[in-house]
């Protein structure tokens, strides 16, 4: 791995995790409101995370731009030894 695709990978995964608190928090100050005011039971935060999307990453994060070949980087030695049979 180069240096420059480790860089990336390390920027991208602490993008993603702002991402997902971002997402948390925003969903946690439009759904608290609802709780306090309304006591809607949590409707609006659930409705509010449906819109967003998920807030679960399961990390390493790696990306893969469509530019670049698989075979190139060989992140596990599995991979690796996949890689080989071909």
């Amino acid at each position: 791995m180069t240096f420059i695709t480790g860089w990336s990978w390390y920027v991208w995964n602490w993008f993603q995790e702002y991402r997902m608190l971002g997402s948390m928090f925003g969903c946690w100050a439009v759904g608290g409101w609802g709780v306090f005011w309304d006591n809607d039971m949590g409707y609006e935060m659930a409705a509010c995370q449906n819109i967003i999307g998920p807030t679960t990453v399961e990390f390493p994060v790696r990306y893969m731009s469509v530019f670049e070949d698989p075979k190139n980087e060989d992140p596990s030695p599995e991979a690796a030894a996949e890689n080989a049979k071909d």
